[in-house]
């Protein structure tokens, strides 16, 4: 029975990963956006944090500070985001979008929104109430997982403060 589980569950990371991957990256290509993924969702993540820290960027996209750092480059060259110093601490650089990276990330958004859309427009009504069922079950979970990596990191922060 686990064997079973366990292969479910890797085609459902299978059918996830073709659905978004393939359909984002031909989403990607005739948007012609000139901008890779990882640009589209840096702008994404800076969009939702505000004016986030290179520090604070880095975690929210898990990648290392060089890699976000090329990514921000190209950002910066193509007038999509600028970097500005932290009015209260010099030493730390904030990213920012411009109005045209504001522009071109809600055009993806919007592009990609249709076509989910488009997609989820040929599922019948009760597989459409299913996908929404499972896919509640999924975010539920993973809102918990969130919540308890919130509570392990606080505590491990509180025993580091109380040392």
């Amino acid at each position: 029975m686990a064997i079973e589980r366990e292969k479910t569950m890797v085609e459902i990371d299978d059918l996830l990963r073709g659905i978004f991957g393939s359909y984002v990256k031909r989403h990607h290509q005739s948007a012609d956006l000139d901008m890779t993924l990882g640009q589209l969702e840096c702008l994404r993540a800076i969009d939702q944090l505000g004016a986030p820290s290179m520090s604070e960027l880095s975690r929210q996209l898990h990648l290392q500070p060089s890699t976000l750092t090329g990514l921000v480059d190209g950002l910066v060259q193509r007038g999509r985001v600028v970097r500005r110093e932290d009015p209260s601490d010099r030493r730390i650089v904030r990213v920012e979008l411009t109005d045209h990276g504001r522009k071109e990330g809600q055009r993806s958004h919007e592009q990609v929104k249709k076509r989910l859309m488009e997609l989820l427009g040929e599922l019948g009504d009760g597989d459409l109430e299913a996908l929404h069922r499972g896919l509640g079950l999924v975010y539920a979970a993973a809102q918990r997982r969130i919540g308890k990596e919130a509570d392990s990191s606080s505590s491990v922060s509180d025993q580091g403060q109380s040392a």
